[in-house]
């Protein structure tokens, strides 16, 4: 069976010794598990471009890699940081109509506002609905709003690591992300709000 890890190591030391073309080794290794993470963090139809923009950043930065943390772990840091200059770079403020999420989501809502409990969670289609909504919600969210939350609360970081991966101090990662968290709250329970008002003209 052959050694990964030493094949790796092997692969990475040739890079930075100027064999570029063995970069292509790293790729081969790494490529669909880049693809799954930018997956989580950008839209479906950027996650080819923003894969190929992490080893873009990762051949660059290839030098800073010391070997004390696992290359593995190394390489989805600069993953995550990649879809984080994503949305820095697409942001823009706005307040997605309803009608944006389509009739199954909508559906989704009134399911929620009418059975008053959190039992349409626990079944497979509603948590993929909801996992959809959420996206919806998180429009109003800054870039470093929406990869706290994302990293906090939905990938089980903590808040320590989510700081070291968005390079920002402990604090800030608290502070935004609790902002994030009140934002979406607000967002979501201000619709069910508006839906039940409606239901009662």
């Amino acid at each position: 069976m052959p050694d990964t890890h030493n094949e790796e190591l092997e692969a990475i030391n040739r890079v930075i010794a100027g064999d570029a073309d063995e970069f292509e080794v790293i790729v081969r290794m790494y490529g669909t598990y880049v693809y799954k993470i930018a997956a989580s963090y950008v839209p479906a139809d950027v996650v080819p471009e923003a894969a190929q923009e992490v080893f873009v950043n990762a051949f660059g930065s290839l030098a800073s890699f010391n070997g004390k943390s696992p290359f593995k772990y190394w390489l989805r840091t600069i993953t995550v940081r990649t879809c984080y200059d994503y949305w820095r770079a697409h942001y823009k403020r706005q307040d997605l109509p309803m009608s944006a999420l389509g009739e199954e989501h909508q559906r989704w809502f009134d399911r929620v506002v009418n059975e008053g409990s959190m039992e349409t969670f626990r079944d497979t289609e509603s948590q993929r609905d909801a996992a959809e909504i959420l996206n919806w919600a998180m429009s109003e969210l800054t870039p470093v709003e929406r990869m706290a939350i994302t990293l906090v609360y939905l990938e089980g970081y903590s808040v320590k690591e989510a700081a070291q991966v968005l390079n920002l101090s402990v604090i800030n990662v608290k502070v935004r992300a609790h902002r994030g968290r009140a934002k979406l709250r607000d967002k979501i329970l201000g619709h069910i709000s508006s839906s039940k008002r409606e239901g009662m003209l």
